[in-house]
């Protein structure tokens, strides 16, 4: 993936975003140190597929998830996080047969402790946009 590559991450309100700007707890630490935080890649995205994963997630809790956007940041939001000149996440293209534009963020291990790392990656995720001003 580029540097320039812009990357898309699913967001709830009221569960991940309070007072306009996205949370801390929007991004499980299991997450980000077992499985990776899951994104997608906007040149391959298909609005189809976000849209019933929107729908799938949102019947889960819908008191919590009553409006869905997506944060947009680019590879190199992400890559230039640094803890003492040590990179803090790899971006992996994990593309699966049903959803070709995913992809996951992974803490590297030992780089950062983890609450401090996820407040940084916090940090990009505040520009958000409706799912139908990215993908028309």
């Amino acid at each position: 993936m580029s540097e320039q590559e812009v990357l898309l991450r699913l967001l709830y309100a009221p569960e991940h975003i309070v007072d306009g700007n996205v949370i801390e707890t929007a991004i499980s630490l299991k997450d980000l140190k077992c499985r990776g935080v899951s994104l997608d890649r906007l040149s391959y995205v298909e609005k189809e597929i976000i849209k019933k994963r929107i729908e799938a997630q949102t019947s889960k809790a819908p008191d919590e998830r009553q409006e869905a956007s997506l944060s947009k940041f680019s590879c190199s939001d992400i890559r230039n996080i640094n803890n003492n000149n040590d990179q803090v996440f790899l971006i992996i293209d994990d593309a699966t047969q049903t959803n070709i534009a995913h992809a996951s963020i992974f803490l590297i291990k030992g780089s950062c402790p983890p609450r401090k790392a996820r407040a940084e990656l916090v940090r990009c995720l505040q520009d958000r946009q409706s799912l139908s001003s990215l993908i028309p």
